[in-house]
């Protein structure tokens, strides 16, 4: 794309008061969560999830979010709110839902790091869990021993007393656990678990000592009233430590940081058969310094590894991204969760419903390596698997990385652009919305910008150079049923039917389509184009161009004959080109067109440019449609008569409307044949505070029931 779109990516439309409010669909947010997931319980039957803070269909969740089947849904107290900061835990204790991590409020009560929900309020725990030498205390462990609830975490008061890594609650008060864990940089636990045979609390972390007894590195077992060692505990140079502990097959596993001596195959993960450690096959290598095992659960007889790491069973083993199975002989492959770069990884696992479910940071689950985009399923954050298949957790339409170009074809509503992914489906930077939702239909290996039908062929241009995996440059045809390459390529930024003939437009200029091969026409266009509409019988051109010799500058209109250069052209780039009537409207970041002023908006009536209004203050104006009557002007804006606009304004009989707040600009609007309501896309993830990410629909009310119940009827006559 042109270097102005680059830049207008990383630019913010300013945010404002709104001027003839308007209502957004709900249906555009992404499935699963859209913050890091730090903790995973079950509650009342409930899947509840813990982390950073969340938001679903423009309700903040705060923190913590319960999963109703469908959707997740906030824990809120009387004041509205879930928990002030971060949550890194939780458990069930006495008929109510404790939750815990770094926090100072909860439901709008004081609660300093931990606190519970009895399905109607929150309440504190005491006094809390405190850290003397920071703001809050950090609790990262949770778990119920012998009728008590202990934390542990990074803290060292419990109730204004002195504690150390770790504090139980008797139902009334806090108390110590022992002298507790010391030693080390920040001594802290992470990690718990209990043993009901042995009669034991299993307390991991970073610690070189428990109760005085100095041989538990990092890993101690607490039997209500001393702490004793497990083995050799699992030492290590600073920073090693214990994240994750659980009991497998009579023996207690405990995953890490971790790379023993003795076994060398216990690396990142190994188990405690009572006598020694094991390793698990050849471990998890040591592939990137990063490599950790922050999560470990038991599910179908297997157990499940969580973390941060891309294969399993020693270097050139199983490539499993983030999460592997371990079934006590081997390793298996589960496609692991991936999307997230380097900051991929599996952080909580419980088992809910009959599946296991992973939270962490991610995009999408099960994608087979190399990339299957037809194995995956988008899930933010958090998805379930259940043995052989991955499933999202939660409902959305949402994309990554918002499209450039929607198109009602005969094969449906077709979005294209940039994205890898369209709801719950993993694409190839196109898609098309069916009955259930997105809809994989061809995987490019670059974006696609543009589209338009040809002959009754669908034809798209981009920055691609492979279609399904074969060979096809910069444009390509559909035919309904395959893709073919157009000649050896051309375009990239745009495409248009003029005549019955094929243009395309982009980096280099433009050029069309004789039948056997792509040419040149008129005078040679240097630069960039990127728009191309046909309007009363010409092809016009907008773009970042001139014919090196100053008479076209960055518009252009083609006859079949000759070339218009609409009188001197504009002083700055074109973006967007609409007809409305008999007149041409031109978006873009000038400031004058045909020497005269036209602030972002011009008009061609046939003959001169004027400005539109009075134009538009910002950056550009990036799309145009006329809808009910009124003028849609989309785009990157700073004020209009005065008041402030975000992204979008409406002309209502003459006055400027802005409409609503945006967190980024719009790239493309369509007036839906079937329903007749107007969809915006572009680069953006809320509108009014309601998540949408790339794409929305208009609506008459915030209360869009779309999905749930209209959504087949919407797209069924596609």
């Amino acid at each position: 794309m042109t270097q102005h779109f680059l830049a207008l990516m990383l630019a913010l439309s300013m945010a404002g008061p709104a001027f003839g409010q308007v209502g957004w669909s709900q249906d555009f947010n992404r499935p699963g969560l859209n913050g890091r997931v730090f903790a995973l319980g079950v509650h009342d039957g409930e899947l509840i999830a813990g982390g950073l803070e969340f938001e679903a269909r423009g309700s903040a969740l705060s923190h913590v979010a319960r999963y109703d089947g469908q959707d997740w849904r906030p824990l809120s107290g009387p004041s509205g709110e879930g928990v002030s900061g971060l949550v890194r835990a939780m458990a069930s204790y006495q008929g109510e839902l404790v939750v815990a991590g770094r926090f100072s409020a909860a439901g709008g009560v004081p609660a300093s790091s931990v606190a519970t929900w009895n399905g109607t309020s929150w309440r504190a725990l005491g006094d809390g869990l405190e850290l003397s030498w920071a703001a809050e205390a950090t609790v990262f462990a949770l778990e119920v021993f012998d009728g008590e609830l202990y934390a542990g975490g990074l803290l060292d008061t419990a109730d204004g007393q002195p504690v150390a890594g770790i504090a139980r609650w008797d139902g009334t008060s806090w108390r110590p656990v022992g002298d507790g864990v010391h030693g080390g940089f920040e001594p802290k636990v992470l990690s718990l678990e209990v043993d009901p045979v042995a009669g034991v609390l299993y307390v991991g972390g970073e610690f070189e000592n428990a109760g005085g007894a100095s041989s538990v590195a990092n890993l101690a077992a607490w039997d209500g009233t001393n702490w004793t060692s497990v083995g050799t505990g699992i030492p290590g140079p600073a920073g090693t430590g214990v994240h994750a502990l659980k009991l497998f097959e009579d023996a207690l596993c405990a995953g890490g940081n971790f790379h023993l001596s003795d076994p060398p195959t216990a690396r990142r993960v190994a188990c405690f058969d009572g006598l020694a450690w094991q390793g698990l096959g050849q471990g998890i290598p040591d592939w990137d310094i990063s490599a950790d095992v922050s999560s470990l659960e038991v599910f179908a007889g297997s157990l499940y590894v969580g973390g941060d790491f891309i294969e399993v069973d020693g270097q050139g083993g199983v490539p499993s991204r983030a999460v592997a199975r371990w079934d006590g002989t081997n390793w298996h492959s589960v496609g692991g969760v991936d999307g997230s770069d380097l900051s991929t990884t599996a952080i909580a696992m419980t088992v809910h419903d009959g599946r296991l479910v992973v939270g962490g940071e991610f995009k999408w689950a099960g994608a087979a390596l190399p990339l299957d985009y037809g194995t995956a399923t988008v899930s933010w954050n958090i998805a379930a698997y259940d043995g052989g298949q991955w499933q999202a957790l939660g409902t959305g339409l949402g994309l990554l990385s918002g499209p450039t170009k929607l198109i009602e074809t005969p094969y449906g509503l077709i979005g294209m652009g940039a994205f890898f992914t369209a709801g719950d489906q993993l694409v190839g930077r196109i898609a098309r919305l069916g009955s259930g939702g997105w809809e994989q239909f061809a995987t490019f290996d670059n974006a696609v910008w543009d589209a338009t039908m040809w002959n009754g062929d669908l034809v798209v241009t981009g920055d691609f150079t492979a279609v399904d995996g074969q060979p096809v440059t910069a444009i390509a045809r559909y035919d309904g049923a395959d893709w073919h390459a157009i000649g050896n390529g051309s375009g990239g930024d745009a495409v248009a039917v003029f005549d019955d003939q094929l243009y395309a437009g982009g980096l280099g200029g433009v050029r069309r389509w004789n039948g056997s091969t792509w040419e040149s026409f008129g005078p040679q266009l240097f630069g960039q184009i990127n728009t191309m509409r046909v309007h009363a019988g010409r092809l016009f051109m907008g773009g970042d161009f001139g014919d090196g010799n100053g008479i076209y500058s960055d518009v252009a209109a083609w006859d079949g004959a000759d070339m218009d250069d609409l009188a001197g052209g504009m002083n700055g780039g074109v973006s967007v080109l609409y007809s409305r009537g008999d007149e041409l409207l031109a978006g873009g970041y000038f400031s004058e067109a045909g020497g005269q002023p036209a602030e972002r908006l011009a008009v061609w009536d046939g003959n001169v440019w004027r400005q539109y209004r009075d134009g538009v203050a910002g950056m550009s104006v990036e799309a145009l449609i006329d809808y009910q009557g009124m003028l849609y002007v989309g785009g990157n804006f700073t004020t209009f008569w005065g008041h402030p606009a975000s992204f979008l304004l409406r002309d209502n009989a003459g006055t400027w409307e802005g409409l609503g707040t945006l967190d980024g600009f719009p790239r493309d609007f369509l007036i839906d044949s079937t329903t007749g309501q107007l969809w915006m896309a572009g680069v953006f993830d809320a509108i009014d505070g309601i998540p949408s990410h790339g794409l929305t629909r208009m609506t008459d009310s915030t209360t869009d029931p779309i999905f749930h119940a209209g959504f087949e009827a919407l797209v069924s006559g596609r």
